[in-house]
Order: C-alpha cells, then sequence, then structure tokens
C-alpha cells in the first residue's frame, strides 16, 4: 500500500469515529433535553480540535509519504534493474559508482560464484568506463561490456571468450617473423685466420645458426652472402627468443677454432599483421639499425617500434679506406652539381661538431662552391675558436643563422649534417625538409630517429669522431683540397675531446687521420690554447667531485651546480674527472638549469652508457651520452639514474 492510500484511510476511520460520536450526543441531546446546551458547546470544541487534528495530520503524513515514495522508488529502480538482467540472455550484474555489486542474475552468480563483491575481486584490471574490454579470469578470457544508466548504476554483461582468444593467438602465433643475419666483423676475422682453420670456424657458425634457428625455434635459414643470412620463424618461437634475450649472441662469440678475435652478429627482426612485404622491410629497417649502433645486438621492429638486446659491447672496427673513398667521391660529386652547399651540425655544438663542419666547408670551397655553415647558440668552449674564423676577413661570411640559410638556399643547394643524425637535434631543423639533397656525416651509434631522406648517409659508428670521417674524406681528395692550418687545428680538436686525448676509441685509422692533420699544419700546443677553463668552472668541477658517489657496478653518480648555458660543459667535464677515480667504470653526472635537468655519461667501455641513458630518453655511444630531463627537481633526476642503472644491471645479468 503506497503512502497515498494509507492516507486515506487512516482518514476515513477518523471520520467514522466523529460520526459515532456526534450519533451518540444526539441520542443523550433526545433523552436528557436539560444538556443539550452544554452538548452543543462541547459538539463545536470537539470540531475545532478535529479540525486541528486533520492539519496535523496532514503535514506530518504528507512528509512521511515524501520519505516512503524516495525508499519506494529506490527499491522500485533497483527491483526493475534486477528484472531486466534476469531477462539477459548472458550473464550480467549491476554494480554502482564504487564497483560494488549491487545485483546479479543467475547466469553470473553461475559463472563466477556469489561471494565476490566487487568487480575487481572477479577481473584485476576491471574499468567500468571501457565500453567493451576483454580480461582474464583463471584460464579463460571473457568480454565485458558496460552501460550506464540514468540512477548512475552500470549494467555489466559478461560473454566467455576464451575460444575466440585461443584462436586468435594461435594465429598470431602462427604469423611468420623475417629476419637478416649479419656477421659484423667478417673481414677482420677471415683475413687473420690461418687458411686451414677458415673451413673449420665457417661450419661451425653455420652449424651454430642451423641448430638455433631450424633445430630450436624450427624455423628456416639459408646464406645469401658470405656473410649474410636470412631467416623465418614463427611468433611463438620469437617470443622464446626474446626470453632467452638472443643467447645466440654469446653462443657465436663463443666458438673458437684458433687465435682469432671473436665472431659477432647483428640481427634485425621484422614482424607485420598485413603480409610479408611488410615484415621484409621491417627487418631491412632493424638490421640497417643495428649495424648502425654499432653491432653484435639483435632489434626487432613491429607497429613502428624497436626492441633492442645485447650491444654492450664496443662497436665492430672495419676497414674502411674503401668505403672512406666512395663516400668521399660522392660528396665530391654532389658539391659540383649544386650551386650552394650549406654545412650544420647539431644544436649547441661542441668541438668535433664546429670542426667536421670547418672540413666540409673547406672541401667545398676548394672546389670552387659557396659555402656557408648555419649557426645558432653558441658553445661556450668552442668561443674562442668560433670568433677565429669569424673575425677573419678570409672567412667572411662562413656563419649565418638558420633564417638567413633559408633566403639564401635555391632548389640545386646541398645541406650538409655533421656529427649527428637526429633531425630535432639538429641546429636548423626546420630547413631540411626544404632541401632535395641532405648529405650526413656522423659517427654516433644508430638512433630509430635517423634521419631517412638523406641521398648520401657517411655513417660509421666504429669511427671515434666525426672529424675523424671528413678528415679521411679529405685525405683521399686531398689532390683538390687544400686544408688550411686554422682548419686542421679544428679537426684535430674535434678527435682529441671525443677521444679523451686519443684515450678512448682511437684506432689505427684515428691516429692515421691525427698525422695526417700535423703534416697539414695543426699544431697540439695550439689545440691545447682552445681547451682552457675559466677558474669559476674549475671550482664547480671539484665540487662535483665532492659529492660524488658510488652507486653500484663501479658506476659513479654526483650532481653540479648550474653553469649557465653552458652547465653541459660543466657536466661533460665533470664526468670525465670522475672516470679517474680507482674502481670507477662509469660516471654520470647531473645539473639542473633554466627548469631542465642535463645528464652526462662517460665509461671507458665496460659500461655502455648509450644503453644506460637511452633508458631515460638519451643517447650518444658506447663510451659517451647524454641526455635532458624534463624536471627541475634533481632529487628526482637522481632516482630516475638509479632506476636506469638498476636496469641495466638486470638486463646484464
Amino acid at each position: 500500500m503506497s503512502g497515498g492510500e494509507k492516507k486515506k484511510a487512516s482518514k476515513l476511520k477518523i471520520i467514522i469515529a466523529v460520526v459515532i460520536f456526534a450519533a451518540m450526543v444526539a441520542g443523550l441531546c433526545f433523552i436528557y433535553p436539560i444538556l443539550a446546551q452544554f452538548v452543543a458547546l462541547t459538539a463545536a470544541a470537539v470540531c475545532i480540535i478535529s479540525f486541528v487534528v486533520f492539519k496535523a495530520y496532514d503535514y506530518f503524513a504528507d512528509k512521511d509519504d515524501d520519505e516512503d515514495d524516495d525508499d519506494e522508488d529506490e527499491e522500485t529502480e533497483t527491483e526493475e534493474d534486477v528484472l531486466q538482467i534476469n531477462l539477459f540472455p548472458s550473464a550480467a550484474a549491476v554494480i554502482d559508482e564504487e564497483g560494488v555489486i549491487v545485483s546479479s542474475n543467475k547466469l553470473f552468480e553461475k559463472m563466477f560464484g556469489v561471494s565476490a563483491d566487487e568487480m575487481t575481486e572477479i577481473f584485476k584490471d576491471f574499468d567500468a568506463e571501457k565500453t567493451t574490454s576483454t580480461y582474464k579470469n583463471g584460464e579463460n578470457y571473457y568480454e565485458v561490456k558496460t552501460l550506464e544508466t540514468e540512477d548512475k548504476y552500470v549494467i555489466v554483461t559478461v560473454n566467455d571468450v576464451t575460444e575466440r582468444e585461443e584462436l586468435r593467438v594461435k594465429l598470431e602465433n602462427q604469423t611468420v617473423s623475417a629476419g637478416y643475419i649479419y656477421i659484423d666483423n667478417h673481414e677482420e676475422v677471415f683475413d687473420n685466420i690461418e687458411s686451414s682453420a677458415e673451413p673449420i670456424l665457417r661450419a661451425k657458425i653455420e652449424d651454430a645458426l642451423n641448430s638455433h634457428f631450424i633445430g630450436k625455434l624450427g624455423g628456416a635459414v639459408k646464406k645469401f652472402e658470405k656473410d649474410r643470412y636470412i631467416f623465418m620463424i614463427n611468433k611463438n618461437y620469437l617470443d622464446i627468443e626474446v626470453e632467452n634475450k638472443f643467447d645466440i649472441l654469446n653462443e657465436i662469440k663463443e666458438i673458437k677454432v684458433s687465435d682469432h678475435i671473436p665472431v659477432t652478429l647483428s640481427i634485425g627482426i621484422g614482424t607485420s599483421k598485413n603480409n610479408m612485404a611488410d615484415a621484409m622491410q621491417n627487418a631491412k629497417d632493424a638490421i640497417d639499425l643495428a649495424i648502425g649502433r654499432g653491432g653484435d645486438q639483435a632489434i626487432i621492429k613491429y607497429n613502428g617500434q624497436y626492441q633492442f638486446f645485447g650491444g654492450k659491447s664496443g662497436e665492430a672496427t672495419r676497414n674502411a679506406r674503401v668505403r672512406a673513398r666512395v663516400k668521399a667521391e660522392a660528396l665530391r660529386s654532389l658539391i659540383l652539381e649544386a650551386d650552394k652547399i650549406f654545412v650544420t651540425g647539431h644544436k649547441r655544438p661542441d668541438f668535433d661538431s664546429l670542426g667536421s663542419g670547418l672540413g666540409v666547408y673547406s672541401i667545398a670551397v676548394s672546389l670552387g662552391k659557396e659555402c656557408h655553415m648555419v649557426m645558432g647558440t653558441l658553445n661556450a668552449a668552442i668561443k674562442n675558436v668560433y670568433e677565429k674564423f669569424a673575425d677573419n676577413k678570409n672567412y667572411k661570411g662562413i656563419f649565418i643563422s638558420e633564417s638567413e640559410a633559408a633566403k639564401m638556399m635555391t632548389e640545386n643547394s646541398v645541406i650538409v649534417i655533421t656529427d649527428t643524425h637526429i633531425k630535432r637535434l639538429v641546429e636548423g631543423d626546420n630547413l631540411l625538409s626544404r632541401f632535395k639533397k641532405v648529405v650526413i656525416l656522423d659517427h654516433h651509434r644508430r638512433s630509430p630517429e635517423f634521419i631517412d631522406n638523406a641521398v648520401l648517409t657517411y655513417h660509421e659508428p666504429y669511427a671515434s669522431s666525426a672529424s675523424e670521417l671528413v678528415t679521411e674524406m679529405i685525405r683521399h681528395l686531398s689532390g683538390e683540397v687544400k686544408l688550411k692550418t686554422e682548419i686542421a687545428d679544428a679537426l684535430l680538436a674535434g678527435i682529441v675531446v671525443d677521444t679523451k686525448n686519443f684515450g678512448i676509441k682511437a684506432g689505427a685509422v684515428t691516429f692515421e687521420a691525427a698525422a695526417f692533420l700535423r703534416r697539414n699544419g695543426a699544431d697540439t700546443t695550439r689545440v691545447r690554447a682552445f681547451f682552457k677553463n675559466d677558474l669559476e668552472l674549475y671550482k664547480l668541477k671539484a665540487e662535483a667531485v665532492k659529492r660524488a658517489e658510488l652507486y653500484r657496478e663501479g658506476i659513479i653518480i654526483s650532481v653540479c651546480d648550474s653553469y649557465g648555458e653552458n652547465s653541459n660543459i660543466l657536466v661533460a667535464q665533470s664526468a670525465d674527472d670522475l672516470l679517474s677515480v680507482t674502481g670507477v667504470k662509469a660516471s654520470v653526472v647531473l645539473c639542473e638549469n633554466e627548469g631542465k635537468i642535463f645528464v652526462s655519461a662517460r665509461s671507458y667501455g665496460d659500461v655502455n652508457v648509450q644503453l644506460l641513458l637511452e633508458k631515460v630518453g638519451g643517447g650518444g655511444h658506447l663510451t659517451m651520452a647524454g641526455a635532458q630531463l624534463d624536471t627541475e627537481d634533481v632529487n628526482k633526476a637522481i632516482n630516475m639514474i638509479k632506476e636506469a642503472i638498476d636496469l641495466y644491471i638486470e638486463e646484464d645479468e
């Protein structure tokens, strides 16, 4: 009975009582006429009291009715929801805003029981805001759909889709992944091995590859060049290989026939949901990236994303004389065909960026072409070298801004990028899309952000510096290129800085390049004068040494005070200094400036600081790397570096 019906019934009872009372009074008046006046007054009082009682009753009864109606409406809505979900052909439940199960139908209770109070007890990652999702409970998969009602309840329907998901996984596992295998140091290994041992080593390498990719992974592998193979495996076996972190890399390095350097591999794998052509293209991109990062690693490309494995050893060295000659001739041809040459490096250029750029300038001018170097914000460390050229009338107009370059360039102009291959790091990066001919000369381990529209790329991660690469090109063009002493000094400075005075990554070609520059007038005394620092910088470096903390596995961490716009110089030099500490394998130094944290890392090769800083968005190469963190909280940055170190060590283990 509703509140209104109860109210009417109560009023009717009162009216009946009053009528009975009035009849009794009338009977008494008839029997005793003398009481009529008294009874009349009494009746009037009763009427007044009855009127007041009725009004009071109406007020309180209406209030109770409203509350009763609310309760009844809520009960009715919940009952309606329960009635609706009981009619559903699939398992269903009603939950409130907190995810608490208010009611459920018999199919839902049969599927999951009645013990769960919340949806997250059934599906750990349940999210009511997702209209359609697939969750796993036990061994089964369920498709869950949600619908919010007007009263903010959520109706949840659940269907068992285990068979569908198992079929999807099965089909996905049968997707074929294609890959390339390159022997990184084939020439170096087989040119220096005894002739009798050569066929044995080749046989052992091929046997190891066949046993791994055919026997262990159920795939196919085929040799198509003396140092190159192609293979195919199903995705489920690729997942196994990922779990094992491509142990074939170490297996090949352990092959020993005689006294020879370890054999290293580069592996590039591509997968695609579309077709085999896409998978092969992804594999080609992956192997190019693996080679560009120094080899001895495996890379998977899928949906535009890369996964990296290995790559913690030094870059594979190569006999680059032939390659340098070919690249030098190609650059010469491009310059001769162009009307103007523009040279640029990375933002806030260092000695290597400036030196290699000046080397290209020398080639272009010697070939009779107009050439300009695009410069932006200067690095304080190279300011004195920059001014040496900017103030020299023989180099009038050598340095221009990005906007000036945009006005001067033509359709037949060429832009040469040195010491970087990442578009966002290029000084004047907005210019690149306007040039039809782009040339890249770089030595850093290759990044997935590689500029891919270059007409000529000379990218050698084995090289000590971009200045070394340019010097080698000048050597092959020495009949046409006249190298001036000041440019020879700048090139030598670039090599000295990137090799830490020939202590890191200095190979035979490095010393030959330095000797060539020395014969062309480079002077070590003048070069050393380029590296002088002010007293304030020395004090800040001393403070960084004082704050240094030896963290794990010989990796030392420190923090510098800000050195203004030249904070990046401070962290780099401080990281170099900390490498001299006994027991230190790698150093990482941080410095806050203008809302960002500059990070510089150095090592002697035992720790791959490129892989280390890639975990926080940085990059570089084996022994030198850097990063910028978008935070001004130094403690937060230190924790990020420590987490990266922990992850690096865990991966190594």
